[in-house]
């Protein structure tokens, strides 16, 4: 989405973002369970915030889960506390509750 759609959503009050998102291709990891399940999936936009996130399939997230944000060679480059803010169907938005460097 453009800068100049993005500003006419947010003066629509439609745009409830606080940040501005990048699009991205980023590999992560969604971490869920006490760290005991995780599933791939890819970052598609990116804020200070929050990030938009493919999952591989239809899969219910649960409300809270860790993202891991990798490299491209697939090593850990930072993980985060999120708070899923929406779900539909294999994407979803999440907030960043804190960001710990590795």
């Amino acid at each position: 989405m453009e800068i100049e759609s993005v500003q006419k959503l947010r003066a629509a009050g439609r745009d409830k973002r606080c940040d501005f998102r990048r699009r991205t291709l980023r590999r992560a990891r969604v971490i869920v369970n006490n760290s005991n399940s995780s599933f791939d999936a890819v970052i598609r936009d990116l804020s200070m915030s929050g990030a938009r996130v493919k999952l591989p399939s239809l899969w219910a997230v649960p409300d809270a889960f860790e993202l891991q944000i990798l490299t491209s060679l697939g090593a850990v480059e930072m993980i985060v506390p999120c708070e899923k803010r929406w779900q539909v169907g294999d994407t979803l938005g999440a907030r960043f509750v804190s960001v710990e460097n590795r």
